[in-house]
């Protein structure tokens, strides 16, 4: 004998708002706490591994029904209940559900971009794109928890991208673009008035020693300069979308930082044949600009 969690529907009923609870009301108490059961039941069974707690879950479902035209037990019996305990689960940072919606889901969405006409690189970027947006979002609020159930959660995913997709069309047209890396590593610098004393004598040399060291970073590198210094993703943001620790979400960011300017030192003294002190001193300025510059070079790169 299958054994039901009957204090579910007292529950279900008290998160509702006024005018649904009125409705759910008339519902027969054994068939509300049939429909929420097996919609625990469901979830479970679709994701095992994945722990929700009942009232967490049954509260999201209060949370996430709506008052239509169905009767109130068809409108709750209608959703989709195994995606509704994954995305409850990610919203409270399941580091198993936030890896299954990536790799299951996510990070499928390419054949669907490349069909809509973006080539690879850019459909990696609105994949990195929609990343953001659903498992960190703003405000401590991921953006899957929009997510209310009616369709598939694939389908969701899905067109979260292609909104995206179109986004980037749109600005691909109404944007001028950048030729190439020194054309935005001059952006990176161009504006730059406490580098005025010295940027004129070594200019060429850094825009060439910074697209240089930035072509030469992994793309995980380059991904998280994009996301801290562009997309303003703080350290928690990025160990929640990496899933790790926040220690090391800012090692790999202080890492990457460090490479780059490590990078564009060791490039210039060679081109230019001077002093690491003089550098140094010309790089201590750069330093306390490397936000700006980073800031404006993957702007600029988002553009193209």
């Amino acid at each position: 004998m299958v054994h039901m969690e009957c204090w579910l529907s007292p529950l279900f009923l008290g998160e509702l708002e006024p005018s649904l609870r009125f409705r759910f009301e008339g519902v027969a108490e054994p068939v509300l706490d049939t429909l929420l059961d097996t919609a625990l039941r469901e979830g479970r069974e679709a994701w095992p591994g994945i722990d929700v707690d009942a009232a967490r879950f049954v509260q999201h479902l209060a949370g996430v029904v709506e008052d239509g035209d169905s009767a109130p037990a068809d409108a709750l019996a209608a959703l989709h209940a195994s995606d509704l305990y994954l995305t409850r689960a990610c919203m409270d940072g399941d580091a198993l559900a936030l890896r299954t919606i990536d790799r299951d889901f996510i990070s499928k969405l390419a054949p669907v971009l490349r069909s809509t006409g973006l080539d690879a690189a850019t459909a990696d970027d609105v994949i990195q794109k929609v990343r953001e947006l659903v498992l960190v979002g703003t405000e401590g609020v991921p953006g899957i928890a929009n997510y209310r159930g009616r369709g598939q959660l694939r389908s969701w995913l899905r067109a979260v991208a292609l909104r995206n997709a179109m986004m980037e069309f749109r600005g691909q047209r109404a944007r001028p673009v950048a030729t190439d890396d020194e054309d935005l590593a001059q952006l990176a610098v161009s504006d730059d008035a406490q580098l005025a004393p010295w940027k004129h004598q070594y200019a060429s040399a850094f825009r060439s020693a910074f697209a240089q060291t930035i072509a030469s970073l992994d793309d995980h590198q380059r991904t998280l300069l994009r996301q801290h210094h562009l997309d303003k993703l703080t350290v928690d943001d990025l160990a929640r979308l990496n899933q790790v620790h926040r220690a090391t979400a800012a090692r790999w960011v202080a890492s990457a930082r460090e490479k780059l300017l490590a990078g564009i030192r060791k490039l210039m003294m060679n081109e230019l044949a001077i002093s690491g002190g003089e550098l140094d001193s010309a790089l201590r300025l750069a330093r306390s600009q490397l936000d700006v510059s980073l800031h404006r070079l993957f702007a600029a790169k988002r553009k193209r």
